[in-house]
């Protein structure tokens, strides 16, 4: 081959860029570039999630992918990763399914999702974050160097898991060590009902139940399925005390050398699937608690109104960390939401 003259050149080949938000992967530009002489390669985007193949979020994502390749005629090639497989900062990907968690480091009004007691039910938490905060959220994202492509995957309300005692007040929780992730949410709650709090690592935690290390854990019913952890707790609390969900981001520089019509596809396609994993997780979760109470576990589903109560301290703690203007904001959202 002509090396002064080939596309395909060491040195006109070197993809260019910088990484503009790190977070729980590394987010770069995966681009394939073809031979003018040959037939067009597909554009190949790296999609991970740390979530399992078996979980709705990522049931979805597999359909999603088909349904791209479909509309593109296969000129988009969008790889699935699960289990983290990728690694985390180990390999470079172009998308990725997250929880506002993996973002609010980067992006602070993406912490306010996850505020303790801040949404009445899923109901309300949709109708919040399909309407006008949509719009505000994406922006935000935008600032901080990513796309947000869908908002709309459910992983649902934590819930907490023990081996002590079921919950029915907050002064069950009074002395249980339980796990957290590094989230001042999580810590803050638990923090104000009494508990304990352990920061474990995700992979870690079913060994901690497993040793007895730790008490329990707060967790989506989907996830306490998808990872389970339900085989090594016996009591479950229906605390409905953080609402969870996942998103598709695509880094900006990926995002901005799609084609228009490609990404009017990518952003639609995310979306219905988002709207189908929301479904599947809402009529799954009887056969998820059948399972769970068929494996042993005992469920218990206290008044939500004394919990409620002491999230003051919580969302003083919260308020600041993330700032008034966020908060005033999002807020305004949630009360137009509970009007409707």
């Amino acid at each position: 081959m002509d090396r002064g003259r080939g596309l395909c050149s060491t040195r006109r080949c070197r993809l260019a860029g910088r990484t503009t938000l790190w977070i729980s992967v590394a987010v770069a530009l995966v681009l394939t570039v073809a031979n003018p002489r040959s037939a067009p390669a597909a554009t190949v985007l790296r999609l991970t999630s740390a979530l399992g193949t078996d979980h709705p979020d990522v049931i979805c994502l597999e359909q999603f992918v088909k349904e791209v390749a479909k509309r593109t005629n296969g000129e988009v090639d969008i790889r699935l990763f699960a289990n983290n497989a990728l690694g985390a900062p180990l390999g470079t990907i172009d998308m990725a399914l997250l929880a506002s968690s993996n973002i609010d480091k980067y992006s602070r009004p993406f912490a306010m999702m996850a505020v303790p007691y801040m949404h009445d039910d899923l109901a309300h938490a949709h109708r919040t974050l399909d309407g006008p905060a949509l719009g505000w959220f994406t922006d935000e994202g935008r600032k901080a160097g990513f796309e947000l492509v869908a908002l709309n995957f459910e992983f649902g309300f934590r819930m907490t898991s023990n081996n002590r005692r079921l919950i029915n007040t907050p002064a069950d929780f009074k002395g249980l060590k339980i796990r957290i992730p590094p989230e001042p949410q999580s810590r803050s709650i638990m923090q104000a009902f009494g508990a304990i709090p352990q920061v474990v690592a995700f992979p870690d935690t079913y060994l901690a139940l497993a040793n007895n290390a730790i008490d329990g854990a707060e967790l989506p019913i989907s996830g306490m399925i998808s990872q389970k952890w339900y085989e090594v707790q016996k009591f479950m609390s229906m605390t409905n005390h953080i609402y969870v969900h996942q998103m598709v981001i695509a880094n900006s520089q990926v995002w901005s050398k799609l084609k228009p019509e490609w990404q009017k596809i990518i952003r639609e396609e995310a979306v219905a699937a988002g709207a189908r994993a929301r479904k599947m997780v809402a009529d799954q979760e009887k056969d998820y608690i059948a399972q769970m109470e068929k494996a042993g576990i005992k469920f218990s589903y206290p008044d939500l109104a004394p919990f409620r109560a002491l999230a003051g301290p919580s969302h003083a703690e919260l308020k600041k960390w993330i700032g008034d203007d966020a908060w005033s904001k999002y807020v305004g959202y949630v009360e137009a939401a509970r009007k409707k």
